[in-house]
């Protein structure tokens, strides 16, 4: 008879510990496989580590930081964006306001365009042109928003200018640099010109005119600010 009890006794055990183990929940990994850069982005995965993750032809147009990625610089984890411009609304303005004011030291190159567009607001100051326009913006939560180099734009117009979701005008869009244009032989003189790219074919284009009489003629171009994100 205690030795009946006793089998009982253990067999209580034993399947009380078999129904503990069975319903005790083991740890689920909740970790979401990565399927593409926008869902990297949207987890809120760091620049560094996405780029250590995907080939850079697939950064070009997503939604980062206020605008459309076109350009990155892998080394070190930033790049630019172009405003998303959702209503189809860019801005036409005047590269100049105070035509005649002394701009130099601007440079054509990718990362010079928050450089150039200082140079031509503390020149030019307050005033409805294109530069200022971008210095003053705030969109998105961010305001440093700058004009584009020429450099920085031909890479706007070949990594997302054929997005539809970017909304480009197919016209001229504004940089911050300007070309030399000799207007007089003897003695030697040159004239500056504003410069920028048609958006439809991607061909370089001028929005001012000098004439050997100094003359001079303003066309308005679009503009399309941009930033540099970190």
């Amino acid at each position: 008879m205690k030795l009946l009890y006793y089998i009982l006794i253990c067999c209580i055990i034993v399947l009380g510990g078999c129904s503990k183990e069975e319903t005790t929940a083991m740890p689920v990994d909740t970790t979401v496989a990565l399927t593409g850069v926008d869902l990297a982005i949207a987890n809120g995965e760091p620049m560094a580590s996405i780029l250590a993750n995907f080939p850079l032809s697939e950064f070009y147009g997503k939604s980062y930081q206020g605008g459309l990625i076109f350009y990155v610089d892998s080394l070190n984890a930033t790049g630019l964006v172009a405003i998303q411009d959702v209503n189809n609304d860019d801005p036409q303005m005047n590269w100049w306001y105070t035509q005649g004011a002394h701009l130099q030291g601007f440079s054509c190159s990718v990362g010079a365009g928050q450089n150039n567009t200082n140079i031509i607001v503390n020149t030019q100051g307050v005033g409805d042109y294109a530069a200022y326009y971008c210095d003053t913006l705030s969109f998105a939560g961010h305001s440093d928003w700058f004009m584009p180099s020429i450099d920085e734009l031909s890479l706007m117009y070949s990594q997302i200018g054929q997005q539809t979701n970017a909304n480009f005008q197919l016209a001229g869009y504004m940089s911050t640099n300007r070309d030399s244009v000799l207007v007089n032989t003897s003695p030697t003189a040159y004239q500056f010109t504003e410069i920028g790219i048609h958006f439809d074919h991607g061909g370089p284009m001028s929005f001012t005119v000098y004439v050997v009489s100094s003359n001079f003629f303003q066309s308005p171009g679009y503009v399309r600010p941009v930033r540099q994100f970190n």
